[in-house]
């Protein structure tokens, strides 16, 4: 009796012990991802795009509704879903609390599958990925689709060990939560059919997990029902970008962008050490398991997005998670063949190692947020041109205090200022300052014009405009980009000549 109540005391204080980890690991996630979030919300044109929707009471459906409407619910019980500020606001602290719950998850399930050392280390992991941090100060999306991820993992492992029906509707829940989430959660749902007929060798909880997925879905996501037509334009729009880019602006494919951007927040010791904990598990195991096919997962999501037209970091982020895990699994096979003498030191010399490169990328992240060059332009602006000096921008360089937002202005901004005409006509316009940002300036002189054939005379048009600006105007301030593009779009300001400029022709 004495033994057995040693053995529980001893499970209920590992319990006790994990959920104390995992109390932590929410916290620092949270005050990590909330720090020096207060930028003006047309900082980001899709965090603007959100704030008009929930406003004005319009949907897009650009994306699932989860964000939007879990926003707006917490908005109005908070009465703060009058102001554009407050309301994106709102979204933003929302966003950090589904990265929270998505380290936390994935921790959880970290522990489940491999113990408490590879818990800790994925969590570690989680906490210095620069994209994650970045993203959760933004009311998007991406921060959804991650928890969604982590919990479908989660729901996953409790189904594989005891597949009840309870676990069983459980993950359709999760699945369905992702796929509220973003468009591309739908193919966590795709992916478990498989598992789910394996485990029963019948339909019955196939139609059972369906049900729960499609419950969940338009339980979050009503406006679908009545507005069927709109959703498969949004779909068709987001479809589209990925085929043709974005405004004509694609990137040539297949290609090697997403890799690249792998390395860069990764750097190479998490990638190989992640594939080697694929081929070590499997060689462990002699059969694919739930860390190979995971592997597999994100090897063909990687080939497959090559071929995007649009390339965004964002895209990679459930990727990005799933190596950081299998490298804490990597890490922890490895220490097994080392002896427990030369373990410790093994081990952290392995982990610093790996947190080097991410960590001094995070620390470029940190850097980033604790300034703002869109203010300190607008304090240039401030001291030095006249009331009178007409100053033209686009969605990038409107500036705190001077050109806000569309909500306060009441305007909606070109995407492009060459789309406020040329050179000569906006002198014309009177027009003697233009602000540009290499976010969109970029597109152009560093681009390949790879989308649909609507678009070559745009582009073409805006190439020779920001190509003629470069020679023809006098730049009088800028500031180099940052890896903060939001806070740090590299920004340039240049004065028209006095003189009246030669028109250009295409």
């Amino acid at each position: 009796m004495s033994h057995t109540s040693e053995k529980d005391i001893s499970r209920e204080t590992s319990t006790l012990g994990t959920w104390l980890i995992l109390a932590v690991l929410f916290l620092v996630a949270f005050f990590s991802y909330t720090w020096a979030n207060q930028f003006p919300y047309f900082y980001h044109s899709d965090e603007e795009s959100k704030a008009l929707q929930l406003l004005y009471g319009y949907r897009n459906y650009w994306h699932p509704m989860l964000m939007l409407n879990a926003t707006k619910t917490i908005s109005w019980m908070l009465g703060a879903d009058h102001d554009a500020q407050s309301i994106t606001m709102v979204g933003r602290y929302l966003a950090a609390i589904f990265s929270s719950v998505g380290v936390v998850c994935f921790v959880l399930f970290a522990k489940r599958r491999q113990g408490l050392f590879t818990a800790i280390l994925t969590g570690i992991l989680l906490l210095t990925l620069p994209l994650l941090f970045e993203v959760s100060h933004y009311c998007k999306e991406d921060p959804a689709l991650f928890m969604g991820l982590s919990i479908v993992l989660l729901a996953l492992d409790m189904f594989l060990r005891k597949s009840t029906t309870q676990r069983l509707l459980f993950l359709g829940f999760a699945t369905g939560l992702a796929t509220s989430a973003k468009y591309p959660g739908a193919l966590l749902i795709i992916g478990m059919l498989p598992v789910i007929f394996w485990r029963f060798r019948k339909s019955g909880p196939v139609l059972l997990f369906l049900m729960s997925a499609s419950i969940t879905i338009l339980t979050i996501n009503w406006q679908w029902i009545a507005h069927f037509q709109e959703l498969t334009a949004g779909i068709q729009r987001e479809s589209s970008m990925l085929v043709n880019g974005h405004d004509g602006v694609a990137s040539q494919f297949p290609h090697a962008a997403f890799l690249r951007i792998l390395l860069n927040q990764h750097g190479w010791p998490i990638i190989l050490i992640a594939g080697l904990a694929i081929l070590l598990t499997m060689r462990r195991e002699a059969r694919p398991n739930v860390e190979s096919m995971l592997g597999f997962a994100c090897l063909i999501t990687l080939v497959f997005i090559s071929f995007s037209a649009k390339v965004s970091d964002r895209y990679l982020l459930p990727i990005m998670a799933i190596i950081l895990y299998l490298s804490a699994c990597g890490v922890k096979i490895l220490g097994d063949f080392v002896s427990l003498n030369y373990r410790p030191l093994f081990l952290g010399t392995i982990i610093g190692f790996m947190l080097w490169h991410p960590g001094t990328m995070l620390s470029l992240w940190i850097t980033d947020f604790r300034s703002d060059s869109r203010e300190e332009m607008a304090q240039w602006i401030s001291n030095h041109l006249n009331k009178n000096d007409k100053l033209a921008t686009s969605l990038w360089t409107r500036l705190p205090g001077i050109y806000p937002g569309q909500f306060i202005s009441g305007v909606a901004p070109v995407d492009y200022v060459a789309d406020l005409g040329s050179l000569p006509e906006l002198q014309d316009m009177g027009y003697s300052w233009i602000a540009v940002a290499d976010v969109e300036s970029g597109h152009f002189t560093h681009s390949m014009q790879t989308g649909d054939a609507q678009f070559e005379a745009a582009y073409q048009r805006r190439r020779e405009f920001y190509s003629s600006l470069q020679k023809e105007g006098i730049l009088q301030w800028s500031s180099p980009p940052g890896v903060i593009y939001n806070l740090h779009p590299g920004l340039k300001l240049y004065q028209l000549h006095p003189g009246k400029l030669p028109a250009t022709t295409l």
